[in-house]
Order: structure tokens, then sequence, then C-alpha cells
């Protein structure tokens, strides 16, 4: 059967430079838009169960060049740690890994015919629509859009609560960097625990404040599997001090609307 490697799936990032032989299967990290960030991966194999295959990221020490000064002693994101892989997309598992300082390498015999490999479990598009839709059935929450990225995906805020005199206004901002995927993970949790009407501590925050969320400030990155970056290259991290609607549109309606606040 022939395997096929391919990292043009929704949230994917990879070139594959050669996958002709399962035991040296030669891959590439690809840039975010107009910019040197790097580093993120998820991609896909089928045709593959029962087959050794070993994989070969043959850039991943160049990433290493865009780390922020005063960090170069800080240990990097390949040494004893290992890629995750999952069959059905929902349970991950690590695999074991090298790093030699410029090729990442794992090797893995799958159990099925498809599996997929990523940095970090990815969090998709899909799941983020469907945590927003879950949410707005809480007669807690509103929602709306507050802006457009780059490419013209909403910016969805969630409010918690209701606003008035001398209520606390609280901030969650998260998928700031589209490969940090775990900020999904901790907004779903905290949503469960903040919409349970049963939940003290939660009634007495909403008492106390109303909650803003925006549950991803990088929608575009994490349609199309970025690292650090929105479509013009831009770290949306280093924007909140000046933001504008021409470079960093995502962060502008955010801050706008906090100062509104």
């Amino acid at each position: 059967m022939t395997i096929s490697v391919n990292g043009t799936i929704p949230g994917g990032r990879i070139e594959v430079v050669d996958a002709t032989r399962p035991d040296d299967i030669q891959l590439r990290f690809v840039s975010d838009p107009h910019c040197s960030f790097m580093g993120r991966f998820h991609f896909r194999i089928t045709g593959a169960r029962g087959v050794a295959c070993r994989f070969r990221i043959l850039n991943a020490g160049d990433t290493l060049a865009n780390r922020l000064a005063g960090r170069e002693d800080v240990e990097n994101a390949f040494t004893r740690t290992g890629p995750v892989a999952s069959y059905d997309r929902s349970t991950w598992f690590r695999l074991p890994s090298t790093f030699d300082g410029q090729v990442y390498g794992f090797a893995h015999t799958p159990e099925h015919d498809v599996c997929h490999y990523a940095q970090w479990a990815p969090y998709s598009m899909d799941r983020h629509l469907d945590m927003i839709a879950r949410a707005q059935m809480s007669p807690r929450v509103r929602v709306r859009s507050i802006g457009r990225s780059v490419l013209g995906a909403d910016i969805d805020l969630m409010t918690l609560g209701e606003d008035g005199a001398g209520r606390l206004k609280l901030w969650i901002i998260a998928g700031q960097h589209p490969s940090e995927t775990q900020s999904g993970f901790f907004l779903e949790g905290f949503l469960d625990r903040m919409l349970d009407e049963h939940d003290p501590t939660a009634r007495r925050i909403l008492d106390r404040a109303v909650v803003y969320v925006v549950p991803t400030l990088n929608p575009d990155g994490l349609m199309h599997g970025w690292t650090r970056s929105n479509a013009l290259g831009v770290n949306l991290n280093r924007e909140w001090f000046s933001p504008s609607l021409e470079r960093s549109p995502e962060v502008k309606c955010v801050r706008d609307l906090m100062e509104a606040t």
C-alpha cells in the first residue's frame, strides 16, 4: 500500500521533502507568511498501519535563530520533548524524540491506517466554534463579533455576566499565538466552571464582575496552522502598545473596546 504524508489538512503545517521510504521520511518546518517564525507542525500519514516509520524534520535547528534576547540559555522546544500522535484526533499520546541541534527525529509504527502527528494537541477551528455554540446556550453569555482579522475572520467576544456600576471588568484573551493550543483547552474548562449555575465561586465572581473572553485572537493562524503571526507576518504579542487596522486589526478591535469600557 502506498504511504502518504500530508500537511494539507485544516490547521496543518509541514513541508514534505521526501516520503518515498517510510524509514526515512524527510520533512521541513514552513515559516509563517511574510516572516521567519516557524516551529509548529501538524500532519497526517495514511496507509502506514504496521509499518515502522522514521520522521526527520531537517530544519528544526533553524528555529533557534528567532529566540528572544536573553533566552539563549533556555532549553529549546525539541530537547527531551517528543511530538504527540493520535488516531482519532481526540486522544493524544507522546512519542520519544531526538534532536542533534539541527534535525528533530522520531519513530513510530502506527496501529491504524491513519495517524496524526503534531507539536502539541491541535485545537481546531471546528472545536473553537463548537465551544462558542455550547456557551451561548447559557443565559449568562452574550456573543458578538467586534472586528475582523486580516483575512476577514470574525474576532469573537463572549461577555459573561452583566456590566454595572462598581463591577470589575476582567479580560481573558486566548489564541494570540496559534501554536499555543493549550489556551483553547483551558477556556473549555474555564467556561464549564463559570457557566455552572450551581458553582458558588462562579456566582460570586459574576456578582462582582463582568468577564470579557476573546476565545481566539488569531483565527487566521488557527485555520492555517501558523506558529506566531497573523496573515501579515505580525507577532500580535508585540502590537498592544500601538495596534493599527492596517497591521494588526485583531489587536486593535480588542484594545479599542478595552478603552471604551
